[in-house]
């Protein structure tokens, strides 16, 4: 009995570890793509990233939305970005992308008011 729960620990010691591991050499990896201009690439990457986080993981959503919004796939990066400022209100650089984002809509307003946040 001993051996099965010890087995077990290690099972799930080792499976959680894995996960976070794998979680962060995504957004690495996603972070060299977009660098690269891999867009697809990046995103692929990231959306792995982020289904594996048993929460939404701030860093991936940020980066997500900034490749996509480097795709011009504006609707996405603004819903990646939303998220991450619902989660993290005082992430600066969340507002800065949505900024841009609603710069690149014609939402200036919106873009002078996530600037000066």
């Amino acid at each position: 009995m001993k051996k099965l729960s010890l087995l077990l620990i290690i099972c799930f010691a080792t499976f959680f570890g894995y996960s976070q591991t794998t979680v962060h050499d995504l957004i690495i990896s996603a972070q060299k793509k977009d660098s690269l201009n891999m867009f697809d690439e990046a995103l692929k990457d990231l959306d792995k990233a982020i289904e594996l986080s048993k929460h939404a993981n701030d860093t991936a959503l940020w980066l997500h939305s900034k490749v996509s919004m480097e795709k011009n796939d504006l609707k996405t990066a603004e819903h990646d970005i939303d998220e991450v400022i619902h989660h993290s209100s005082k992430y600066a650089e969340a507002y800065f992308i949505r900024g841009l984002i609603k710069t690149k809509t014609e939402n200036f307003e919106g873009a002078v008011a996530d600037f000066t946040k």
